[in-house]
């Protein structure tokens, strides 16, 4: 199991609040994305709709692996976790305060 489907696997049991993909997802104006020049390494830039940035990157060992669709995936993916991680700290601040 990759790491997407094991987080749905687990939502299925939740029986108490969550952060849902609709919820994060929401908050995401755009992506803007990044090529570094010369090698295997792609920015990805997540600007939420508050003008919030949330960057990540994904490289690879040898140049001649590089695939921009798939660093755009993996780089977007990773930034996307950052966005649950913030929303989940944001929820958890409401909700329990400094306890």
């Amino acid at each position: 199991m990759n790491t997407s489907e094991i987080k749905e696997e687990a939502r299925k049991s939740c029986k108490f609040p969550y952060i849902n993909n609709e919820t994060v997802d929401a908050l995401i104006e755009r992506a803007d994305y990044h090529h570094v020049a010369g090698t295997g390494t792609m920015i990805c830039t997540l600007v939420l709709k508050n003008h919030f940035t949330v960057t990540e990157i994904a490289s690879c060992v040898d140049i001649r692996n590089f695939s921009e669709e798939t660093a755009k995936k993996i780089s977007y993916s990773k930034a996307r976790d950052k966005v649950f991680q913030f929303v989940a700290f944001g929820f958890c601040s409401e909700q329990y305060g400094d306890n």
